[in-house]
């Protein structure tokens, strides 16, 4: 089954919608995203957080309950939350 790459210009950097786009018609076949620590220290996690905030957050910090409903509008279930080391967990979700 061939799938049309829903960024045809491979200079563009996908939007957030254009992301989930990809992923939920299955264009990337596994979506799996993976972060590592490679021993920041904290003032720079920080600043890191303040940047990543406004764009992976919509500029705040959301719980399991408002997490829920909201991967669920982009098509998605919350299947698990795993604590880390750090200030940041990680959501795992799969599309429905």
């Amino acid at each position: 089954m061939s799938q049309t790459n829903p960024m045809p210009n491979s200079n563009e950097t996908p939007t957030p919608m254009a992301m989930m786009q990809m992923i939920s018609s299955r264009w990337v076949s596994q979506p799996l995203y993976v972060a590592a620590e490679l021993g920041m220290n904290e003032a720079f996690m920080g600043k890191l957080v303040d940047l990543e905030m406004p764009v992976i957050a919509g500029g705040r910090e959301r719980t399991e309950t408002e997490y829920r409903p909201l991967l669920g509008a982009a098509g998605f279930e919350l299947t698990n939350i795993v604590p880390t080391q750090t200030p940041l967990s990680v959501i795992e979700s799969v599309p429905v």
